[in-house]
């Protein structure tokens, strides 16, 4: 989908699963965040399904392991190990001073 905003990208999905062709400089920073709210909750929550028109993102998901979530979007324990297990840190980790998954 494009719009004037330019086109509509996916970087990390509701599974946690990482996106492959994006640029990568948008990719780090979407990544980082993700790694960001992960550490934030001692591990309990992540954002995940971050995608939009870079740099405005929207209709993210909550993936966490400390409530029962009936909604079809929370992979929960899948996406925040699918995540963990995909991601390397970047720069922008280290300037946020997060350490590896």
């Amino acid at each position: 989908m494009d719009s004037d905003k330019g086109a509509f990208k996916k970087y990390i999905s509701n599974d946690g699963k990482l996106e492959i062709g994006r640029p990568p400089k948008e990719q780090e920073i979407c990544e980082a965040f993700v790694h960001y709210t992960l550490h934030k909750s001692n591990g309990q929550l992540m954002v995940c399904d971050v995608q939009g028109w870079f740099p405005i993102l929207c209709d993210p998901e909550i993936a966490t392991l400390v409530v029962e979530s009936k909604t079809a979007g929370n992979h929960s324990k899948h996406a925040i190990n699918e995540f963990s297990n995909a991601h390397k840190c970047s720069l922008v980790c280290r300037n946020l001073g997060l350490s590896s998954l």
